[in-house]
């Protein structure tokens, strides 16, 4: 028991629950991003394609950044005002969508949310794994479980915000949240990314980044996994897209249920993150992944079965603790294989190659929708949680002695 309880210690554990605490306000904006399309596709007349249009250029966003996002990092070796910056662009675009004119505008303005709410990745990473040089997955899940936190938390705001004042409204709040969390960031956490602490990170120059990430794509490993990556996370990026339309279009659902249904999907992800971390830190990334993906693909497939929204609801909690809780894993496991100067551009490459996935994703979703019917679109998620699951066994372990040799 005593074993139990000590893996759920963390010494100092002060930057991990600030870093949490800023995490979860770019959530926020992204939770509710996704509860506000059925209303904005409703109030434009936008049709399932532009909706899934709508995404790519949040993916495209998220591609810019994920480019830009390592090399800053690592080069310059500064962190926290790159999340403070993340944070600051990222509600000054929700702000923006609450007055969006059209397609295009409100394209360009996801674009911001997603690579501003993206660039928030790779500098808390390095400064998390700068000052915690063990138990990876767990300081990972405890980061992630403030991503669902404020993707559980603000979609419930924003459901309220949405039926009383309209999705406008609703918009403003989670601007209002990352701006309040950049300037809390700038305060208390600044200070410990300077040379006065005595552990300053060595930046690297332009040559040692290229020469980094040609060495990551050149590992097999590193490469294979990332693949994996985008698999799982596209077809989490469907189920976030879908899910509420299909609870408006197909379901008659309102703002409050959606967002209900929302956050109880993120509160079965705040629950796993630090519980999937733990694990794989004691028993291994792979058996733990491969158990994750395999109850997430049954439930999607149960889910198309289901006409009773209640049954509906419970499948929904229970496919968030599946999806979210690989999230640590693959994290932790891809940070176990690389070298620590290069953590930054190892989050940076797994989110390019999510984020090429996630381009493609939602216009075919959207097309597919509109074609043959939203239920349509949960099948090809169910496929793409099985890719991701076969593609996990081709990925290699990494042993506790080769960790520690690092």
């Amino acid at each position: 028991m005593s074993n139990i309880v000590n893996a759920f210690k963390l010494p100092n554990p002060g930057p991990a629950l600030c870093l949490m605490a800023g995490h979860g306000a770019t959530h926020w904006m992204i939770g509710v991003f996704y509860v506000l399309l059925p209303f904005v596709r409703e109030d434009y007349g936008f049709s399932y394609t532009q909706i899934g249009f709508l995404l790519a250029a949040f993916e495209a966003g998220v591609l810019v950044c994920s480019l830009a996002s390592g090399p800053v990092v690592d080069m310059t070796g500064r962190r926290v005002i790159f999340q403070v910056l993340a944070l600051v662009v990222g509600g000054l675009a929700m702000l923006a969508l609450a007055v969006a004119p059209d397609i295009f505008f409100f394209c360009v303005m996801a674009a911001l949310v997603g690579g501003a709410t993206q660039f928030w990745h790779a500098p808390a990473t390095a400064f998390l794994s700068f000052y915690y040089t063990t138990n990876w997955g767990y300081v990972v899940g405890i980061h992630g479980m403030g991503a669902n936190i404020g993707e559980a938390i603000g979609p419930l705001i924003a459901g309220v915000v949405i039926t009383t004042f309209g999705w406008q409204m609703g918009a403003l709040v989670p601007a209002v949240a990352s701006i309040v969390a950049a300037i809390a960031l700038f305060v208390l956490l600044l200070p410990k990314d300077t040379p006065g602490d005595g552990e300053k990170a060595k930046g690297l120059t332009l040559g040692q980044y290229f020469d980094g990430f040609a060495g990551l794509l050149k590992n097999f490993g590193v490469m294979i996994l990332c693949v994996m990556m985008g698999f799982r996370s596209t077809a989490q990026l469907l189920v976030r897209t879908f899910v509420p339309l299909y609870l408006r279009d197909i379901m008659g659902a309102s703002a409050t249920i959606i967002s209900a249904v929302y956050a109880i999907m993120h509160v079965g992800g705040m629950i796993a993150n630090p519980a999937g971390g733990v694990a794989s830190d004691h028993f291994g990334r792979k058996p733990i992944l491969v158990v994750a993906l395999l109850a997430g693909t049954a439930l999607i497939l149960g889910l198309t079965l289901v006409g009773n929204e209640v049954l509906f609801i419970i499948g929904i909690g229970f496919l968030g603790f599946t999806l979210y809780g690989t999230r640590p894993v693959t994290q932790s496991w891809i940070l176990d294989m690389v070298p620590k100067n290069l953590h930054a551009t190892s989050v940076a490459l797994r989110s390019l190659v999510q984020s090429v996935f996630g381009l493609a994703a939602p216009p075919l979703g959207g097309m597919v929708a509109d074609m043959y019917g939203l239920l349509h679109v949960f099948y090809g998620i169910a496929l793409l949680l099985m890719i991701a699951n076969l593609l996990t066994f081709l990925v290699p372990e990494v042993s506790k002695d080769e960790k520690a040799a690092e």
